[in-house]
């Protein structure tokens, strides 16, 4: 990985020296300004470029200091690293650098070898995950409309289609449809009960309960009980009357995830519940009035559990007022970089660990069957499991690796791009092994290879030693 990183110093001398000593680092592309108000600019221009900033703390004949110049920047992007050196800023420096909120301070007279070694320490630290997905995000307009909507509904993403069922949350609302019942519907895991809180928080009832009964968790024989309570003495262990769900959302929403697992029977009783708009609890026969607004989910085929004899076609007809479905991860993998950085942000050890960009690769190729919910406890296991403060593809579980149905890889386009990084890794280990040798015999016996594979390398790269620098 090219680390980027910005020097500002007012004197040229210093920066001449930098950019000597640089030339060697073939991983280091760096930018030098001797202008403070440069620094900002560059900043501002593209906050997520730079892995690294070195500023000089004395800016001589300028408004600037390094601690000010570190304020400004960071207030434009708080994860920035910012070094500073603070040799000649007097006693306050350090102070006033620690302040702006600085990662860390150099002395004026450190050799310039040691600098680039802190600076190469500080560049792994470096978010890369952040920087490309922000990029991405902010250097899309279509990106940049859809976040927005999707924030409206307290949810996370950049797809057009989940852009497209917040707005069609949103307009419940305004058309009147604060009664209707809306059937959800969408594969597990994919935030039906998120979407499900959000119609209710955008309703004209979001003052009010909302009630979340899950009807494949609790046993059929328990759950009429559940939902409409019952009366003392209604079965054996009731002891006393009991209030069910829909008197508890009474004025709100309730919420019945897995709607497709009710017995035929109790789904009689929930139509008449809609139709008439009154509950009678389990061991009574006085109607009870409720006023609540039923939203359900499913992620089964209710229309072949029709035509099983399964699920009632009426209590289907009564529920699908207000179809909503929510497409699969697998049809908007564009979603799952911010939903990656949002769980990472989340998990306490979010901030010590940083998730490679070609990890992140990887997880947009899988088949996400388990969804968000798989998605999430994909990113909790990477960050409690691995061991380095960076997770990259090798720390991903094997399956990740598997061809994926939506887009598949063939095992020749896999090995090239194999091929590639290793060959890459290669290059940047010898390059760095062969620096300060007098010859590339010298530099073969202390790698203990062949020198003309050596020499063969380093042609094929376009590289040749010279007076111990490895040059182009």
């Amino acid at each position: 990985m090219n680390y980027k990183i910005l020097i500002a110093d007012d004197q040229l001398m210093v920066l001449d020296n930098f950019r000597d000593k640089l030339i060697n680092h073939l991983d280091i592309e760096p930018t030098f300004t001797n202008q403070a108000a440069e620094v900002i600019k560059l900043i501002q221009e593209d906050p997520f470029e730079y892995a690294v900033v070195l500023l000089d703390y004395h800016f001589e004949g300028q408004n600037l200091n390094g601690a000010q110049i570190a304020e400004e920047i960071l207030k434009i992007n708080p994860k920035l690293i910012v070094l500073v050196c603070t040799g000649d800023g007097g006693r306050d420096a350090p102070i006033s650098c620690l302040k702006a909120g600085v990662s860390d301070f150099i002395q004026k007279d450190e050799p310039i070898d040691e600098v680039i070694a802190k600076v190469r320490s500080n560049c792994r630290k470096f978010d890369e995950l952040s920087r490309v997905v922000t990029k991405k995000f902010n250097n899309n307009k279509q990106n940049l409309e859809n976040s927005s909507w999707i924030s409206k509904i307290d949810m996370v993403g950049w797809s057009t289609s989940m852009a497209g069922v917040a707005k069609q949350i949103l307009s419940l609302s305004d058309n009147g449809a604060g009664k209707s019942t809306v059937l959800i519907r969408g594969e597990s895991g994919t935030g039906k009960e998120l979407i499900a809180k959000a119609i209710h928080k955008n309703s004209s009832r979001k003052l009010q309960p909302f009630i979340s009964l899950n009807c494949a968790s609790i046993p059929s024989g328990l759950l009429e009980s559940e939902l409409f309570g019952h009366e003392k003495g209604a079965f054996t262990g009731a002891d006393k009357k009991r209030l069910g769900k829909f008197q508890a959302a009474t004025g709100g929403t309730i919420f019945l995830d897995e709607i497709g697992e009710m017995q035929p029977e109790l789904q009689a009783k929930l139509l008449r519940v809609l139709q008439e708009k009154t509950i009678e609890p389990v061991g009574s026969n006085k109607p009870i009035a409720v006023d609540v607004r039923v939203l359900a989910a499913t992620h089964v085929d209710l229309e072949e559990q029709i035509r099983d004899g399964v699920f009632r076609e009426d209590l289907f007809y009564r529920l699908n007022q207000i179809p909503l479905f929510v497409p699969s991860l697998r049809e908007r993998p564009e979603d799952i970089a911010p939903l990656v950085t949002h769980f990472m942000s989340k998990h306490p050890a979010g901030k010590k660990k940083r998730l490679m960009y070609k990890t992140l690769q990887y997880l947009q190729t899988y088949d996400w069957r388990g969804n968000i919910r798989e998605l999430e406890n994909m990113v909790n296991q990477l960050l409690v499991l691995t061991p380095d403060e960076e997770i990259r593809p090798e720390h991903l579980n094997a399956k990740i690796f598997e061809s994926n149905i939506h887009n598949p890889v063939s095992y020749t386009d896999f090995r090239k791009k194999l091929d590639k990084e290793i060959e890459e890794r290669e290059r940047d280990f010898l390059v760095a092994k062969i620096r300060g040798h007098e010859s590339l015999r010298a530099a073969s016996r202390a790698l203990d290879m062949p020198n003309s594979t050596l020499q063969k390398k380093l042609l094929k790269w376009g590289y040749r030693l010279k007076d111990g620098v490895v040059c182009a």
